[in-house]
């Protein structure tokens, strides 16, 4: 599992999850760098995905957040995947 993320790393450089509340619902939103080799140079791509989710399926932590009005709404996912890995979990 390490190793594959290791891999993968090497071309994400990061995203980021957000979770906000509409007036539909609620609505999460990933944003993800990557880089591409074009030829002979390297670019960098953004991908930005909305998707309507279900108060249900949104982390207890951002809802807890929002629940106390803390207004913290966002996720490194890179960074906590790397945390995770370095203490061993495999998840």
């Amino acid at each position: 599992m390490k190793a594959a993320w290791e891999l993968l790393r090497r071309k994400l450089l990061k995203v980021l999850v957000s979770y906000e509340r509409q007036a539909s619902g609620w609505v999460r939103r990933a944003v993800s760098w990557c880089v591409r080799k074009l030829e002979d140079r390297e670019q960098i791509i953004k991908r930005t995905e909305v998707e309507e989710v279900i108060y249900d399926d949104i982390p207890d932590d951002i809802r807890a957040a929002w629940i106390k009005g803390q207004g913290q709404t966002e996720e490194d996912i890179t960074a906590k995947r790397d945390q995770e890995l370095a203490m061993g979990v495999s998840a």
